[in-house]
């Protein structure tokens, strides 16, 4: 079915959770966590397999949310936009579907949960083309650590109901990220859980042997984790259920996904909280801080009742977080020659409808700058550059080697394709650095873009 047979453009909810790996809800393999209702929301919508942050860090990450940009493209430091905010003539998706959503009428745009995308003093109404922001920091005892974020969301569904006009929520969720938080009563559904290591992957019994050298119990850690999973899925629960009680479920699109892959464990005597970050990166490699398929790729999954098919798994198509502003601009009935010319992300309203396939991305490259890390993946091949001493360039082929351990780079079958993605790298960096004004890079970063190409 097309968009175009509502009779108005559908509200969307986005949540976003903080640091939740590819392989940490039931849809996605984990074998442990208790995710009920977003198994729910995946029987009833779309999941994306091949869905692709494009920043391991907080902030960028929802740069390219926002913008349908590579973030690399605002700066060259990670942390720039989350201490000083997007220059004000900045277009964001939601300043655009603020004044051309519906046809001209505009959409009510309204936020939820942690900001991390400028200074505090820009949390406030209007920023961004955003009507209403509710940055609530409270913890309520005894209840997952976002559910005064979940409350305040549901606030604001229920504020939208006296308007004429859609509404964009987006709710941008603290878990799964540092500290793990979750209440007792749900550690207690983990408690006799007993482990077994071959069910697990590779990253978490990774974790698991890190930790053990400074906890006696280290699959506590991972309980604690579970916990808070659950946790996070209760919160998806209570918005889908408001939804519900407001009669707004059929012409609401809801999305769920993270804003990159699972966090790190970090081994210190001082922190021992830190050892209960076990985020599951399921068949790959790597998570947070990595360009790895782990960091970059996450669990995505999209529902609107009768218009995107229900209960479907989407394992062709590489959807990325720069193409979140031109779907959904699409879905929300804004002209595409209202949108800024210089995206990076291109419009798959149509793949997520059913209306029509894409075998990975096309002729759309992806490319990340990450520190002193360069990537760009072409489909199945991915090319990466770091600035190690020794062997510095790969090549993976990610569908045979979703873990990242053969590099085809010295393969001579691979000549032509290692020029090319090479060349289109070069060509970013050659950009960038014009469009940085007068940032400029740090010592090391200077260094390597020279070396680059």
């Amino acid at each position: 079915m097309s968009p175009t047979n509502s009779p108005t453009a559908p509200n969307i909810v986005l949540f976003l959770a903080d640091d939740l790996g590819y392989g940490d809800i039931t849809s996605y393999g984990n074998r442990y966590t208790r995710t009920p209702r977003l198994d729910q929301l995946a029987a009833e919508g779309t999941s994306f397999d091949r869905a692709y942050v494009n920043a391991v860090t907080c902030c960028p990450s929802r740069v390219a949310f926002l913008t349908g940009r590579f973030p690399a493209r605002y700066s060259p430091m990670a942390g720039y936009i989350g201490e000083n905010g997007f220059d004000p003539r900045q277009e964001t998706l939601t300043s655009i579907l603020h004044d051309q959503g519906d046809s001209g009428r505009g959409y009510l745009t309204l936020h939820s949960g942690k900001w991390h995308i400028g200074p505090d003093h820009a949390e406030q109404d209007g920023t961004y083309g955003i009507d209403r922001v509710l940055v609530n920091r409270h913890k309520a005892p005894g209840q997952p650590k976002d559910y005064v974020a979940v409350n305040d969301a549901i606030e604001l569904m229920e504020y939208s109901i006296g308007f004429d006009q859609p509404f964009y929520l987006q709710v941008w969720s603290r878990m799964t990220h540092n500290p793990i938080l979750p209440p007792a009563r749900l550690v207690e559904n983990y408690r006799s859980t007993q482990f077994d290591r071959e069910l697990l992957s590779a990253t978490v019994n990774e974790k698991l042997e890190l930790c053990s050298a400074v906890m006696d119990d280290p699959e506590d850690g991972l309980r604690q984790y579970l916990a808070e999973v659950e946790g996070m899925d209760e919160g998806v629960g209570r918005l889908l259920d408001a939804l519900e009680r407001l009669n707004l479920q059929d012409n609401t699109i809801f999305i769920f996904t993270s804003d990159h892959g699972a966090a790190p464990v970090r081994v210190d005597e001082t922190n021992l909280a830190r050892c209960s970050l076990m985020g599951c990166s399921g068949p790959f490699d790597g998570g947070k801080h990595e360009l790895s398929e782990g960091g970059v790729r996450v669990p995505m999954i999209v529902r609107w009742p009768r218009f995107i098919p229900a209960g479907a798994v989407n394992t062709a198509t590489s959807f990325s977080f720069v193409d979140f502003l031109p779907t959904l601009a699409n879905l929300a009935l804004v002209p595409a020659r209202d949108l800024p010319g210089n995206l990076d992300g291109i419009d798959l309203a149509e793949v997520w409808l059913g209306n029509a396939t894409m075998q990975y991305r096309g002729d759309n490259d992806l490319i990340w700058l990450q520190g002193t890390e360069l990537s760009v993946l072409r489909n199945n091949l991915k090319y990466v550059y770091t600035d190690e001493r020794h062997s510095n360039r790969y090549l993976f082929d990610i569908d045979a080697d979703p873990m990242q351990r053969r590099n085809l780079w010295y393969d001579n079958d691979y000549r032509e394709t290692r020029t090319t993605l090479k060349g289109v790298g070069c060509d970013f960096l050659d950009t960038i650095q014009t469009e940085w004004g007068d940032q400029t890079p740090n010592s090391a970063q200077v260094t390597f873009i020279r070396d680059s190409c």
